[in-house]
């Protein structure tokens, strides 16, 4: 009797073991060579602004207005569409990519950016539209956004630059 009560425990402590360890490590989207993300993206009705605070933190006013998303994990954001050189690199991960019934593709995406004086983490939900011109996102601190909507105060809409 005790080593059945035994077996029993021992089979019940391997599956949560098991549970727990196949919830924990479900890995992130894996992007392909050639999402439909990758490119770059403008709306030259943006202006953009990038000063130091009182405290050293930087401050961006407004939004960039070209960004360039690429394979290897990072965004990298313009002032200008003229402008040659980036202002800052942002980290990110794709953790979701689907489809919906028009063919908009759809992104869930953690953004990261650290300088010397401030780190900070961005949920993004972005839509990339049926035709991959558009790309639309919103973005929020604390998790991901459930829509977009055009009146969030992080909803920002980008077109492709014809290479």
């Amino acid at each position: 009797m005790k080593r059945r009560k035994s077996i029993f425990s021992s089979v019940l402590v391997l599956m949560a073991a098991v549970l727990i360890v196949s919830c924990a490590t479900t890995p992130p989207y894996a992007a392909k060579e050639d999402e439909e993300i990758f490119g770059t993206w403008t709306n030259t009705s943006y202006s953009y602004s990038m000063s130091r605070g009182k405290d050293d933190s930087y401050r961006m006013a407004v939004y960039a207005q070209k960004i360039i998303t690429k394979p290897d994990n990072t965004y990298e954001i313009y002032g200008s569409v003229n402008d040659m050189v980036h202002q800052i690199v942002f980290q990110y991960t794709i953790t979701d990519r689907w489809a919906d019934s028009d063919g908009n593709i759809w992104y869930k995406i953690i953004t990261k950016y650290k300088t010397e004086y401030v780190e900070q983490t961005r949920y993004g939900l972005d839509k990339i539209s049926n035709s991959g011109r558009t790309w639309e996102y919103v973005g929020s601190p604390d998790d991901y956004p459930t829509k977009i909507d055009p009146n969030h105060p992080e909803y920002r809409k980008y077109y492709r630059q014809e290479e």
